[in-house]
């Protein structure tokens, strides 16, 4: 039966809803709207705090702008399905348009909407959206990650303590196990999820999860993520990866809040994560997936990659398909959406936009749709760095410029390239010895 949006029925308890605009006043309007109808309603004023909120708190419903300052609403809607990939989210937009709208659905939006927004009308798409989390929930009878542990409490030996996070293939667990001298030591325990198992190209995810370990656990340096076991379970074919525990946060959480390192301690990151590339690269692999959530920051501002799982050699494609986008759009390089070979040089460009994020607070590239992001990634010049920030040092400007350059041949050629750069902005003495040597010659 169709909601009745004039006297829509009393939640048991209030349903949560995420509302995401940069537009203040049409936040308002929705919180008020729909706070006296009984929902329970959260703002955020851009998409990465909107973002931050999902990864921190659970939502029934997510309400978002399409167009925003940084990452946009489509972004927004990439990362949650990620997160949580059956969470409905409504796309609402004042730029209505037919590309956006296809793609916003195909990626899995639960409605598309346009603004002015028709309040009434808002309200039954709501309910609707609402009606359908409650049936996902009927369906899965607990949405809450900590469900895991009533299924599993140890897994190939390691006693499982709690949740750390959960996506849309995987769990994470903090997990511990005594050494050879029996003292505990912890570790973070990924597995795949059951849903995923069951799924007909179960073996397929099988093969990717264990062949990220393979390919993690092929490189060692002190700013990758230490694999220290791997495999599938005996009894319930669960595949896992015990990995290394870091206690930090993702680099996501440090451009939210850029004042909280200063431009040397912004490039010492951006160099521990271009060194972690040259020791990828130097074993004939691509990470293919660099983005701030798979950067994570530890103690003393140390630099950890992660995440390998599409990750590639030179001549692996049997796990990769041509024609299809292989990566996170927003930090994908023009070849990629050309369908041409990547390369070094293609992390190259994606730790560029990272970089740039990062030293300035927003994106480089961005486009009400998919469509439009491809467009300005392969067109658009990013806005000069030093017109978003006068007082960053031309130095990095110039390095993260040299890493977005369109054309591979442009860019630096290896990741060694970006640490030695960055090394001499990093040691004064270096860039003394340069300003004399210019003054010399």
């Amino acid at each position: 039966m169709k909601p009745d949006p004039a006297n829509p029925p009393p939640p048991a308890a209030p349903k949560r809803i995420l509302v995401v605009d940069d537009d203040v006043s049409t936040c308002r309007l929705v919180q008020s709207y729909l706070t006296k109808r009984g929902y329970d309603v959260s703002l955020a004023h851009d998409a990465t705090t909107g973002l931050n909120l999902v990864q921190q708190q659970t939502f029934d419903l997510v309400v978002t702008d399409m167009i925003m300052p940084g990452l946009s609403g489509f972004d927004l809607l990439l990362e949650v399905k990620k997160l949580r990939p059956l969470m409905p989210v409504i796309i609402i937009t004042g730029k209505p348009k037919v590309e956006a709208a296809v793609a916003c659905m195909r990626t899995g939006a639960f409605d598309y909407l346009t603004k002015p927004l028709n309040l009434t009308r808002f309200l039954e798409h709501v309910q609707l959206g609402l009606e359908a989390s409650d049936r996902v929930k009927l369906a899965s009878r607990d949405e809450r990650p900590e469900r895991y542990l009533t299924r599993w409490h140890n897994i190939a030996g390691y006693d499982l303590l709690k949740v750390l996070g959960e996506g849309g293939l995987g769990v994470v667990f903090l997990a511990e196990k005594a050494d050879a001298q029996g003292q505990p030591q912890r570790y973070a325990l990924k597995v795949l999820k059951p849903d995923i198992l069951a799924q007909e190209d179960g073996a397929t995810s099988i093969e990717r999860f264990l062949r990220e370990a393979r390919l993690a656990s092929s490189t060692i340096h002190p700013n990758i993520i230490r694999i220290f076991d791997y495999g599938v379970t005996p009894e319930e074919q669960i595949p896992y990866i015990v990995m290394e525990y870091i206690q930090g946060e993702p680099l996501t959480y440090y451009i939210m809040n850029g004042d909280l390192l200063n431009y040397s301690q912004k490039a010492f990151v951006v160099r521990q994560a271009a060194s972690a590339l040259a020791a990828v690269h130097a074993a004939h692999l691509y990470h293919r997936d660099i983005k701030p959530d798979n950067i994570l920051i530890g103690e003393n501002l140390r630099v950890i990659l992660t995440d390998f799982g599409i990750a590639t050699n030179p001549d692996a494609h049997r796990l990769t398909t041509t024609g299809f986008l292989i990566g996170s759009p927003a930090y994908m390089p023009p070849e990629a959406y050309q369908h041409k070979q990547v390369d070094a040089r293609s992390d190259i460009f994606a730790l560029g936009t990272v970089a740039y994020e990062l030293f300035l607070g927003v994106a480089p590239f961005d486009g009400d749709s998919l469509a439009e992001l491809a467009d300005a990634i392969q067109h658009d010049e990013p806005l000069d760095p030093l017109r978003l920030d006068a007082h960053l040092p031309t130095v990095l400007a110039e390095i993260i410029a040299k890493m977005l350059a369109k054309k591979p041949d442009e860019r630096f050629q290896t990741a060694r390239g970006v640490v030695a750069a960055l090394d001499e902005f990093l040691q004064p003495e270096s860039r003394l010895k340069n300003l004399i040597r210019k003054l010399n010659t």
